[in-house]
């Protein structure tokens, strides 16, 4: 099965659990009663992502297996992809192997709501990596439920306020250790990832990580432009960003979400290109790796830009609708306009032509990014998989 049919499996699977709640209550039911009673072993660890190249979940499972461990890697049914490592087991989450071995784990690290987030069982502990940290509210803070978890590792002080809120946790379950996936920010080799996603080596070529909008192709926001899925910005706003990027010999990568990808295939030699998750399947590369390989990242409230402190490169954020979002979704970090360490930007024009300067050598927020890489990271180096195996007492 291809990864975009299992994509559509899993949309219309949350179709329909949303259509009969009472089907999800008996489901959670089972898998309380299942896990309770099962026998754990504790030397069995089990490892969660939303997909295989998801670099938390690949720095934890690569850290396990330098230290002799042979986790099971619970997969979302794709059939085999270059993030594969070798020695693991990969089980499909939604076959009963796969339940199995996760309800036999006596350690089980996720990145999501495993199993509805449920836990397995007093016996067993549950890593909770999550795939974010501090911008949005999530769990609690977001009117939903806590997920289970025993230890949630974050990168700073200011983010443990917030996880210890989100998910209900005591202080003690939220060590300030760093977060795995950003020891594959920090290890990637910059000019082999360029090449692979055939970069040029030479011209400048920004990273743009949208969040998503909830808006589809077309239809109407409140200030009555058609949006695309995903972005902030309309289909003629993109036409004049890339005309406005390849007259100043910029590139500028989008990478939108899985969920946005549609319609926003754009072909030619474009200096607005799309970078979709097939194709970083395809390459073998996996986003903290792209990450690592750009000059620069343009984003809005993507909590990716809290990681890419860690390189220090150019931030800007193109954020026109900014208060629609901070009345319908909501920031934790407020005002926001004065936690982010780069410029605002609104229209497509003012966006090129803050990268223009920076690309120039006017890179004026580069101490304020330095002040805010202390408050939001901890540790600034490649071991956080390490420190993490380390607080669980695994092998090493």
């Amino acid at each position: 099965m291809s990864g975009g049919r299992v994509r559509e499996r899993l949309v219309e699977y949350s179709r329909q659990v949303r259509r009969f709640p009472q089907a999800r209550g008996l489901a959670e039911m089972l898998i309380r009663a299942v896990t309770q009673v099962v026998p754990k072993h504790p030397g069995r660890v089990v490892v969660h992502g939303l997909d295989e190249s998801e670099d938390g979940a690949l720095a934890v499972v690569n850290a396990l297996r330098g230290r002799g461990v042979v986790p099971v890697r619970l997969t979302n049914g794709v059939p085999a992809s270059p993030f594969r490592v070798p020695g693991v087991q990969y089980r499909s989450k939604y076959t009963l192997a796969g339940f199995w071995a996760f309800a036999r784990a006596g350690v089980v690290v996720t990145s999501q709501a495993l199993y509805g987030g449920l836990g397995g069982g007093a016996r067993q502990r549950t890593v909770l990596l999550w795939h974010g940290e501090v911008v949005k509210p999530v769990g609690l803070l977001n009117g939903e439920r806590a997920l289970a978890a025993d230890v949630a590792p974050v990168c700073s002080t200011t983010a443990r306020a917030f996880r210890i809120a989100e998910f209900g946790l005591h202080p003690r379950q939220v060590p300030v250790i760093g977060s795995p996936r950003n020891d594959r920010l920090l290890g990637a080799d910059r000019t082999q990832v360029r090449s692979r996603l055939g970069w040029s080596q030479d011209r400048p070529t920004w990273l743009w990580l949208p969040t998503y909008r909830t808006a589809v192709r077309g239809e109407r926001r409140n200030e009555g432009q058609e949006m695309w899925r995903g972005l902030p910005y309309n289909a003629e706003d993109l036409d004049r960003l890339n005309e406005l990027l390849a007259e100043r010999e910029l590139t500028l990568v989008l990478k939108p979400h899985p969920l946005a990808e549609q319609g926003l295939r754009r072909s030619g030699p474009e200096a607005l290109r799309v970078l979709s998750q097939s194709d970083l399947e395809r390459l073998g590369v996996s986003l903290y790796e792209v990450m690592a390989a750009a000059d620069g990242l343009v984003t809005d409230a993507s909590s990716a830009w809290v990681d890419f402190l860690l390189v220090d490169k150019p931030l800007v954020f193109a954020f026109p609708d900014l208060e629609q979002y901070r009345t319908d979704r909501g920031l934790n970090l407020e005002p926001y306009e004065d936690w982010v360490p780069g410029p605002v930007v609104a229209d497509v024009d003012d966006l090129v032509e803050q990268m223009g300067r920076i690309a120039a050598g006017d890179d004026g927020c580069a101490e304020l990014r330095r002040r805010t890489l202390r408050r939001f990271h901890h540790f600034r180096d490649d071991g956080s998989a390490d420190r993490l195996l380390d607080l669980l007492d695994l092998p090493g």
